[in-house]
């Protein structure tokens, strides 16, 4: 699937006195809504992504997916049995061409009980209370009370940090985002009481340096394994 020239090949043809090859070129495929569409493969991305490389291309939703491409990597916000099964066939046929994200990761959050049980299992360093370092905190999941979220306040990043990566891990996602509130009853608790896949990034500044670093980050690593 991938004719690139190899990075040795490449350094050969230099050191032979030949032109430097091209500068690799990224094809990743995106299956998503009309409105996610709409909200997030702005001209500023695809400008942007076309200057460093990459080209975004969308999927066609009335052929099969693995009749499509090659790509290099695919995105996709998309659900229901057929999809699902194309994502899995799709990745028996190329398992080296990541899928952001995973079907089956996805699908644990449609479940509050296996969301639940992903933070349950979740075991933060301590303190996380950068104000005080004698205390210590915990993150648990739930929904708060009225009064609970009146009393929430901003955790400390550094914890905000550590949580995000350990969700990262646990959850095999790469695009999802989480409220998390501080449980006033318990010092430094938190409670995560909710999680969400692929949200509205386009509304975050600068969100296509974010998307488009985070893309040749991933394809960089993979090339490299």
């Amino acid at each position: 699937m991938d004719c690139r020239p190899s990075p040795t090949a490449a350094a050969g043809a230099e050191e032979a006195g030949g032109e430097a090859p091209p500068p690799t070129t990224y094809r990743i495929g995106y299956a998503l809504s009309p409105k996610k569409v709409e909200s997030f493969i702005q001209p500023s991305l695809l400008n942007l992504a076309k200057q460093r490389h990459i080209h975004l291309l969308p999927i066609d939703l009335h052929k099969p997916l693995s009749h499509q491409g090659p790509f290099d990597c695919l995105l996709h916000k998309l659900s229901g049995p057929d999809w699902t099964q194309q994502l899995r066939h799709f990745s028996s046929l190329h398992p080296d061409v990541p899928i952001i994200d995973p079907p089956d990761a996805v699908l644990r959050l449609h479940d509050r009980l296996s969301m639940l049980q992903v933070v349950r299992d979740l075991h933060l360093p301590e303190p996380i209370d950068e104000s005080d370092s004698s205390s210590s905190s915990s993150c648990s999941f739930g929904i708060p009370h009225q009064e609970e979220e009146e009393a929430a306040q901003m955790p400390p990043v550094s914890f905000l940090a550590r949580l995000a990566k350990a969700l990262r891990n646990a959850l095999g996602l790469h695009l999802f985002n989480f409220d998390v509130i501080r449980d006033g009853r318990f010092g430094n608790r938190y409670l995560v009481i909710d999680i969400n896949y692929f949200p509205g990034y386009a509304k975050m500044p600068s969100y296509e340096t974010v998307l488009t670093d985070f893309f040749l980050d991933l394809l960089r690593r993979k090339q490299q394994q």
